[in-house]
């Protein structure tokens, strides 16, 4: 799987402690991309997990040079073509996608769309769903599955793993105190916050940070 995400947005990605999946992630600024605004590679509308079929043996050989070779000085006009090898790829799949959602499919999932947008945004509030429900003028039973069957998350998973990811970015990113990491991730309570992180990352947040810091 490739996973795209657009600037501005965070994210997690779910891993099983017994099947544990291997991550490259690469950052890159200061990306034009023709039709898209400024460090924006899909469109808003399209899911970020994208499958790759075919082409996954070739784009993870590419991350994988790019994992080793990206701070060799000799080695960076290669690691610009692979880089834009990856690029391409993701651009074939976004053709796809544009080719796939005709207008008229776009219109029908146009208020989900928008729905998961706005929790992108406003998943360190209170979110309940018959507030969303009622904001998106869906039903909840509509809402629910509708969600599930386009992030693979329920609601309330998708809202926990976008929080989740986020206390993980600052615990290495940021010299924060867990107070104010938990304030920042929508938490009042620390001590919830150290039992849901805990519960979710296999580590206290302490553990966390000292182990992949």
């Amino acid at each position: 799987m490739l996973i795209a995400k657009n600037a501005g947005l965070s994210h997690a990605e779910k891993s099983d402690a017994k099947d544990p999946m291997e991550q490259i992630c690469i950052e890159i600024e200061d990306v034009y991309i023709d039709g898209f605004a400024q460090n924006q590679v899909i469109p808003e509308d399209m899911h970020p997990v994208i499958a790759l079929g075919d082409d996954f043996e070739l784009a993870a050989a590419g991350f994988q040079y790019l994992r080793k070779h990206f701070q060799d000085p000799d080695l960076s006009d290669i690691c610009s073509q692979v880089l834009s090898m990856i690029f391409a790829l993701l651009q074939q799949k976004v053709l796809q996608h544009s080719q796939v959602n005709s207008p008229k499919k776009n219109a029908a999932g146009q208020n989900l769309s928008l729905l998961i947008v706005y929790v992108d945004q406003h998943y360190r509030e209170k979110l309940r769903i018959r507030d969303l429900a009622k904001q998106f003028y869906m039903s909840e039973g509509h809402l629910s599955r509708q969600f599930k069957k386009k992030t693979g998350y329920t609601v309330n998973e998708y809202i926990l793993s976008k929080r989740m990811g986020e206390a993980q970015r600052l615990l290495l990113f940021e010299q924060k105190d867990l107070k104010e990491i938990a304030a920042l991730c929508g938490y009042e309570d620390v001590q919830y916050f150290y039992h849901v992180f805990r519960k979710t990352a296999n580590y206290t947040p302490v553990e966390f940070r000292e182990k992949y810091h």
